[in-house]
């Protein structure tokens, strides 16, 4: 009897604290930071200065300022293409520095009291990008993955995609490092869902939404063109 009365009580806690993390569906704002990152962030319904983000799109993520991505390219000795490795980490969530960034414009611009909270509680389902392009190279660059791609499941978490690249695909990249266009198709896309709720309920019924991020293979040749961070190894 001690026991089930104890787990009754820490259903009834759960419920409450899930409750208390429930979104003002009406509080979504979207605000701009420095670099260009657009955040979308929602209070609580029963903690109204209580911020909280939702997933931006998948990104790279960066160590010490520089991306977490590399690009090696296969060449035999008569210069000829023979394949290549791409390597990358990714997360969706802010870093620190944004964090500080999205609190600063909070305190100034929307509420004096409102403090950011970190990420809303989300879900990914499922928990791995998939492939939204049907063309030949999107296909091949899914092949060559060399695992599912799972999407980190909190946004301090990062992801690792190796893809062990075909002649074909390292050709093909190769050819975008010079103008990135076509691989701005390729995406990889992740449908997450969240809970939110209308202060003008009276009941304050909870009702799911599902939105994607994304990513493509083009932001990724773009940061490695910036950054210089393609290799040519000779085979």
């Amino acid at each position: 009897m001690k026991n089930l009365i104890m787990h009754i009580l820490t259903l009834a806690f759960l419920a409450l604290t899930v409750n208390d993390r429930i979104l003002d569906l009406q509080s979504e704002r979207v605000i701009s930071l420095k670099d260009g990152t657009r955040v979308t962030i929602l209070n609580t319904l029963d903690s109204p200065n209580d911020y909280y983000y939702l997933p931006m799109d998948i990104q790279v993520s960066r160590k010490d300022g520089v991306p977490e991505i590399s690009l090696m390219i296969y060449r035999n000795s008569e210069d000829e293409i023979t394949g290549g490795i791409l390597h990358v980490l990714m997360t969706w969530g802010l870093t620190q520095s944004q964090e500080t960034e999205v609190q600063s414009l909070i305190t100034q611009n929307l509420d004096s009291l409102g403090s950011l909270k970190g990420p809303g509680d989300i879900v990914f389902e499922p928990n791995e990008l998939q492939f939204a392009g049907e063309g030949v190279y999107s296909k091949g660059l899914e092949r060559s993955s060399s695992a599912s791609i799972r999407v980190p499941t909190l946004s301090i978490h990062k992801t690792a995609a190796s893809f062990n690249l075909s002649p074909l695909v390292a050709r093909f990249i190769a050819d975008e490092m010079k103008s990135i266009g076509e691989s701005n198709r390729i995406r990889m896309k992740a449908t997450y869902r969240y809970m939110v709720a209308s202060k003008d309920d009276q009941l304050r019924s909870p009702v799911e939404v599902h939105r994607e991020v994304d990513t493509s293979l083009g932001a990724w040749l773009r940061i490695i063109k910036e950054f210089k961070l393609v290799k040519t190894v000779r085979v």
